[in-house]
């Protein structure tokens, strides 16, 4: 009877999978890899969460939690999502609808509806950054706390805003814009203290065009643009620089504290080039291959790359990886920082 009344009183966070978890729990057994039949769309953005999983595409947000119990975490749509993942943290931001949602996993820290001009949003440690359009200027960037109150805002007339991150200790907002004039244009770094909210210093990168920012464990910062990595300190000094040469690239990820790079080499035969680089922009391992990758992941001090129904999981090294095979086509990859793998193959998220 007590069995059954407890049962009841939990009937709405009920499901087959967490009966499945208790009843393994009981006896001992470790799941080392699992099914979610959510039936997500190909759009659809996930990851790893707190030992569970977290999924979004054009009818929700949903998540599993490490107790093995699916939730609902927002009704909103999200039909081209990107989704970015902290310790304890997710952002959301649609590119089509540039809708966006911060969450703890429970609870909804900061919103934007579709009405708001949001042109990027990303995560780190010390909280969000939101580029929007702004009446009169080119851009405004602000940066919320961790849990979503505003810690400042600068609007800009010179710079378009393509990317922005907050220091971990909520010290500095780093914008990446463009400028451009009738004649040639200019990618720049702008280091704003968050207590006057005042550009403290700005570091020029030329015509390259930034693609990708992020704080590395040590508190620099790396950049990727379409010609090569940089990397540089809050105080807007250059760190270290990779150029891409004649290769072009293909696709990148943000680890812990480094960026992977696939390039393309124009090459016969291995035709592709893996590169990491460390949070000097220095190449710390190189990998030829001929293969062409569906997905690329990064997380902690892991490598992630997805082949037609196979997943490989390098450290950043690229030394010896683990493999992954599955019997459909793998769609989309995620990895976490401690390792857990996460696959979508025929809108089924496969969880290792």
């Amino acid at each position: 009877m007590g069995a059954i009344l407890f049962l009841y009183s939990r009937r709405d966070r009920i499901s087959s999978r967490s009966i499945k978890t208790m009843w393994n729990s009981f006896w001992g057994i470790e799941i080392s890899s699992e099914t979610l039949d959510w039936n997500l769309t190909d759009e659809a953005a996930f990851a790893p969460f707190q030992g569970g999983v977290v999924a979004a595409d054009v009818t929700g947000v949903r998540s599993l939690g490490a107790d093995g119990i699916e939730v609902t975490v927002g009704n909103e749509s999200f039909p081209s999502p990107v989704l970015s993942v902290s310790s304890d943290r997710f952002l959301l931001f649609d590119k089509t609808t540039h809708a966006l949602l911060y969450s703890d996993g429970e609870r909804e820290l900061l919103t934007f509806d579709t009405a708001d001009d949001i042109r990027s949003a990303s995560l780190s440690e010390g909280g969000v950054t939101v580029i929007t359009g702004e009446e009169g200027y080119l851009s405004a960037v602000r940066a919320y706390d961790r849990n979503g109150a505003l810690l400042v805002e600068y609007r800009t007339p010179d710079y378009f805003g393509v990317n922005a991150c907050l220091s971990a200790d909520q010290k500095t907002l780093v914008f990446l814009g463009v400028s451009a004039s009738e004649i040639a244009m200019e990618s720049s770094a702008l280091m704003i203290d968050i207590q006057s909210s005042k550009v403290a210093s700005t570091l020029s990168f030329g015509e390259s065009l930034p693609l990708g920012l992020t704080e590395n464990a040590k508190g620099g910062y790396i950049a990727v643009f379409d010609d090569g990595v940089r990397a540089f300190s809050a105080e807007g000094e250059l760190a270290g620089s990779y150029a891409f040469g004649g290769m072009e690239l293909h696709s990148f990820a943000f680890g812990e504290d480094f960026a992977v790079c696939v390039l393309r080499r124009h090459l016969a035969g291995e035709r592709f080039a893996v590169m990491t680089f460390d949070g000097k922009a220095g190449v710390e391992a190189s990998r030829a291959e001929s293969r062409e990758p569906v997905s690329l992941a990064a997380a902690g001090r892991l490598v992630g790359r997805s082949f037609g129904n196979t997943a490989e999981v390098y450290p950043a090294s690229l030394s010896s990886h683990t493999d992954f095979t599955f019997e459909s086509y793998v769609d989309k990859l995620a990895i976490g920082s401690g390792g857990a793998v996460v696959t979508m193959t025929d809108g089924i998220l496969h969880v290792s």
